[in-house]
């Protein structure tokens, strides 16, 4: 028997197109959300990621025989414990950490669900860390793939953790045919220094390794540098105060808690294998 994906435009702020979407459904997997780490952008991506989710939980919560809402969150909504011990599921949010405005709005987002939650909505979380792959390579952290093979020269001591986005997927199935809900967990495959991630990608597109290290106070020079070229230019900035603070900062994470349940995740050195033969 063969399966088939049907293929909808929708808009998480438009309540009319998510009841026609989800009539008649009885599972959700909702991934959608705003990434960005540009100041001007952050009332919009509160807006997508926390109203776009409570739109979709209370749809979901009214229908009949509904059985599964799978929501993908972000480790960014966990609580921030630098040097070597492992953030988990309890390592619980602090608005005193000074979180980045993407985590903010991720965090509002998970609320609702919990919201959903309590309300008997069965839903699970999950809590990627930062998702390597297949994607759209002018975006995100697939565009790192791009970066490095035009030969990005630059590296940080920064560690945080990884996980193919494959895993993310699989995830999310795994936990759904288990019919696990009530729960949150971490998917994280390993945690790397961005130095380490770089060097991979480049030996894997045989190219030059990034060789300049960005110290701390480099970094927080450059951003107000940039933010002001890219008033005068219109351009997004490729660098920020958010990601600046993310590049030289070290995280790791914890995945037991799906592990023990029999959850096994790809290697990064095999998720970087497999992007780089996509592309070339």
């Amino acid at each position: 028997m063969r399966e088939f994906v049907t293929w909808v435009d929708g808009d998480l702020l438009e309540i009319d197109s998510l009841i026609s979407v989800c009539d008649g459904i009885d599972t959700v997997f909702h991934a959608a959300a705003m990434i960005s780490f540009v100041p001007s952008e952050a009332k919009h991506m509160e807006k997508v990621n926390m109203e776009g989710t409570a739109n979709l939980v209370n749809i979901c919560t009214q229908l009949p025989n509904f059985k599964f809402f799978g929501h993908v969150s972000s480790v960014a909504t966990l609580g921030r414990i630098s040097g070597e011990q492992k953030i988990d599921e309890n390592t619980h949010w602090d608005p005193n950490s000074h979180p980045s405005n993407y985590a903010i709005s991720k965090y509002g987002a998970e609320r609702e669900v919990w919201r959903g939650m309590a309300e008997g909505l069965p839903a699970v979380i999950i809590n990627p860390s930062i998702v390597l792959g297949l994607g759209d390579f002018t975006k995100g952290s697939a565009a790192l793939f791009g970066k490095i093979k035009r030969g990005f020269p630059f590296y940080t001591e920064g560690v945080s953790g990884f996980v193919d986005v494959r895993d993310v997927c699989d995830a999310l199935l795994f936990l759904w045919k288990k019919e696990i809900t009530g729960e949150r967990f971490i998917v994280s495959a390993a945690d790397l220094s961005f130095k380490n991630l770089f060097d991979k990608m480049a030996v894997a597109m045989n190219v030059k390794k990034p060789s300049i290290k960005i110290h701390s106070w480099m970094a927080s020079l450059a951003w107000p540098i940039v933010f002001v070229v890219t008033k005068i230019t219109g351009k997004a900035p490729f660098i920020t105060r958010e990601t600046a603070k993310s590049a030289r900062s070290k995280y790791f994470y914890s995945s037991e808690k799906i592990k023990k349940l029999g959850f096994q995740f790809r290697s990064i050195d095999e998720c970087v294998d497999f992007t780089v033969g996509f592309l070339k």
